[in-house]
């Protein structure tokens, strides 16, 4: 029995965003392509995800409202090709490894003698930042049954910016690199494939400037009055105690952390195949850090390492036609977090697809839904925001060559 073909899980909807900010992991499975192979593909997510939040802290207005389209719709674009010579494969793959895109209502919150008054903004905030990778692969054929796989990845940071209710954080692009290490175990005439990836953790160093929002001067304000003297005085002093502060210079670190993926697939009847992965992420040590000098002032993360799972089931139809459908979960958060930056509580994920083939030209499409895990962001005994009932799903086409 063998089989010959592979129908891609196109793919995820959500953004491991209860462990970290990962968006796509690394996909090999254009290169075990015969001959010269190339892709494109394009996913369309759409995310219904809202959230209970913290409007205006120790006041006596009301203190929470509901706030929707927290996360921003995406696109993510992928571009992989691959060439063989003798034993020896190279490939080259484009794609966008992390995002975060929240879309928060605005940093001001009520503070000082206003406590009384609503304040505009929430608790939940506004983020822009992506990594962008260039993976460069080179996979050699030990024997029939044994590859082994090297590589390594050009991680880039796009320059981003985040806003919370303290202020303003803009860092710049940062551009760095990580190794890929892989074996490989097939047994071609059941379609059998156990592959095993690690990718080390990158880090990058990106410099930061950090302007105060009025609540933001507030808070300094009060550090300074408590005798936390890293932080910086006003330069002038308003009747409510915030003063005007100058734009603060510092670095950042950010992470992709280090990550170890295995994938297999089997064929299990006549023209049925089984396919699955264990993808493994070791976000607690890939925090992301904003120091300003300033605690009043200074941000990140506090991610927790997640698991995330797939199985699946692929029939080929006909000659041309083949459909796959699989289940995708993410476990490893936890219910509560202390970090703003968190909407979910891992997820669960239903992922359909169907591919053509036409002499040399592969077409597929794909329809994933996810429901996404509850969680509550509870900070030093408050509750800032909780996030409830929320979904995210995707389109997806990809267009595949072999020449």
């Amino acid at each position: 029995m063998k089989i010959a073909w592979f129908v891609p899980s196109l793919l995820i909807a959500t953004q491991s965003y209860a462990g970290g900010w990962e968006a796509s992991p690394l996909d090999t499975a254009f290169m075990y392509k015969d001959g010269s192979y190339g892709e494109v593909s394009v996913a369309s997510l759409d995310y219904a995800v809202k959230a209970t939040a913290l409007r205006n802290p120790g006041g006596v207005a009301p203190a929470t409202f509901s706030e929707k389209n927290i996360v921003k719709n995406q696109s993510r674009p992928n571009f992989s090709v691959k060439s063989s010579f003798s034993n020896f494969s190279l490939g080259l793959s484009s794609f966008n490894s992390a995002a975060m895109k929240l879309n928060g209502s605005g940093p001001s919150f009520a503070f000082g003698a206003n406590l009384s008054t609503t304040a505009n903004g929430s608790a939940i905030p506004s983020a822009d930042a992506e990594i962008d990778t260039l993976a460069l692969i080179g996979k050699y054929n030990l024997t029939e049954n044994f590859d082994i796989l090297l590589g390594a990845n050009q991680n880039s940071l796009q320059k981003s910016t985040a806003t919370t209710s303290r202020g303003t954080y803009n860092i710049s692009s940062k551009s760095g690199t990580s190794e890929i290490y892989g074996f490989a175990y097939s047994i071609p005439d059941i379609a059998f494939r156990l592959e095993l990836i690690a990718q080390p953790r990158t880090k990058l160093t990106a410099s930061t400037t950090y302007d105060p929002s009025a609540y933001g001067g507030y808070t300094i304000a009060t550090a300074l009055a408590g005798g936390e003297s890293d932080c910086p005085a006003a330069t002038s002093t308003a009747s409510d105690g915030t003063g005007t502060y100058a734009t603060v210079n510092f670095n950042s670190t950010l992470h992709r952390p280090e990550t170890y993926t295995l994938n297999f697939q089997s064929g299990i009847a006549e023209d049925t195949l089984l396919i699955g992965s264990i993808h493994k992420t070791n976000w607690s040590k890939a925090q992301i850090d904003v120091p300003t000098g300033c605690s009043a002032s200074s941000t990140g993360s506090k991610f927790t390492d997640t698991t995330t799972t797939k199985i699946g089931i692929g029939r080929k139809l006909t000659d041309n036609w083949s459909i796959l459908a699989s289940f995708q979960q993410e476990t490893g958060g936890k219910k509560s977090s202390e970090s703003l930056f968190t909407v979910n509580n891992g997820y669960q994920s239903l992922n359909l697809g169907a591919s053509y083939k036409m002499d040399n030209i592969t077409i597929s499409a794909g329809y994933s839904y996810t429901d996404i895990g509850d969680v509550s962001i509870d900070i030093g005994g408050t509750n800032y925001a909780t996030y409830k009932n929320n979904t995210a799903s995707a389109l997806g086409l990809k267009i595949g060559v072999s020449f």
